[in-house]
């Protein structure tokens, strides 16, 4: 019966009890994000996720699909189509980004932010966004998180950005995010994670 749907009866809890809205994932199979969970999912040295990202800023939108791939300190993030056009592909550490285009152009810095910017449109903080993807904050900065009542985030403010988590997926042995968007004042960010790939066996 659709009144006995958990949606539903939190529904019926906010409204009663003056509540804001409730989170709700419908993903299958509910596995608790403990913090010896957060903990594997921040320890992994490799991962691959592939999807897709809408951005919009005061003076631009665009999307693109985006292959992203973290092997120990180095992240290769593929943008495909942005603008419309050909694809980057974007090789950054904590202080050195390549970003090579379609058309054969190659920049290179040792100041990943504000490259970036200048090829993309916006400055982001890629070590923050490489944990706030895999629905965890980034250890090395303040933040103020929000999570359900399994332990995923749903909300996370940090580094002048706010993430906020729509839906997650089960992958493996996590619940890892599958909708997020990301914003600042002048930027969003909305991320659509189509499949996640996880080293098979440790973390």
């Amino acid at each position: 019966m659709f009144r006995n749907h958990p949606g539903f009866r939190c529904i019926i809890l906010s409204l009663l009890l003056g509540l804001p809205g409730c989170a709700i994932f419908e993903t299958g199979p509910e596995r608790f994000q403990d913090a010896e969970i957060r903990r594997q999912l921040a320890g992994l040295e490799t991962w691959r996720m592939d999807g897709r990202v809408g951005v919009r800023s005061e003076d631009e939108s665009w999307h693109a699909g985006l292959v992203w791939s973290h092997d120990r300190d180095v992240d290769r993030l593929y943008l495909s189509g942005p603008f419309g056009q050909g694809a980057l592909n974007i090789k950054v550490s904590e202080h050195y980004i390549r970003v090579a285009s379609a058309d054969g152009t190659v920049e290179e810095s040792g100041d990943p932010e504000q490259l970036l910017e200048s090829m993309i449109g916006f400055a982001v903080p890629v070590p923050a966004l490489r944990y706030w993807l895999l629905g965890l904050s980034y250890p090395f900065a303040e933040s103020h998180s929000e999570y359900d009542r399994l332990g995923r985030l749903i909300k996370l403010n940090q580094l002048g950005w706010v993430a906020e988590y729509q839906d997650y997926q089960t992958n493996q042995r996590w619940s890892v995010p599958r909708k997020l968007s990301v914003v600042n004042k002048s930027t969003r960010l909305k991320l659509v994670i189509d499949d996640w790939q996880f080293p098979e066996k440790g973390y």
